[in-house]
């Protein structure tokens, strides 16, 4: 094989894992978002509906960096309050577990920061200085580019964990909605009017 020839299949490994990894991040992020729009909201009763649609739209062009720094506060378990002029009723949904305690939230958010890292790294630099000439920086960056995909699968399928588990609860609510509310009604005191 010529040098040349080296040259280019090492360039053509070094596309193939960049398109990998980059495939990666787009989908912890789409996942990110599935958790961070789904596993806490809040809003009157009357407005839900609409209100929902503008939180998930709002939700739908957040950076990645971003929504790693929310996904701690979206998955605490804390119910948001509502704002002292509020209209009733008032619907508010959080999502937590045992399982994820704010220490493990804490650690997730450190490890996806890391995630981002690479992924601004990858999209912003790696390939900015690369000497294009040389096979041994297209090995380099092979290299590099398969650690970032290790480090990245670490994180990647608990995070699909929790989309996935988003959805189901987000399922589960949308389908028992209604028993859900005519519950609450009848917990709600009589009118007396």
């Amino acid at each position: 094989m010529t040098p040349g020839a080296k040259i280019e299949d090492a360039r053509d490994n070094a596309f193939c894992k960049i398109g990998r990894n980059l495939a990666n991040f787009q989908l912890m992020e789409s996942m990110l978002k599935v958790v961070v729009t789904n596993a806490r909201f809040s809003s009157s009763g009357s407005n839900a509906k609409e209100n929902f649609r503008r939180h998930e739209k709002s939700i739908g062009s957040t950076s990645f960096g971003e929504l790693v720094e929310r996904l701690p506060r979206v998955l605490d378990g804390q119910p948001d309050e509502p704002p002292e002029d509020h209209q009733l009723p008032w619907i508010s949904i959080s999502m937590s577990s045992d399982a994820l305690p704010a220490e493990i939230l804490r650690d997730l958010r450190r490890e996806m920061r890391r995630i981002v890292q690479d992924r601004n790294q990858l999209v912003h630099h790696m390939l900015a200085h690369l000497d294009r000439s040389s096979l041994d920086a297209w090995n380099s960056l092979s290299v590099e580019l398969d650690a970032q995909y290790q480090r990245t699968l670490q994180v990647f399928e608990r995070v699909k964990l929790l989309a996935t588990t988003v959805q189901s609860m987000r399922r589960a609510l949308t389908e028992n909605a209604e028993a859900i509310a005519n519950a609450m009604l009848k917990e709600l005191p009589p009118n007396d009017a």
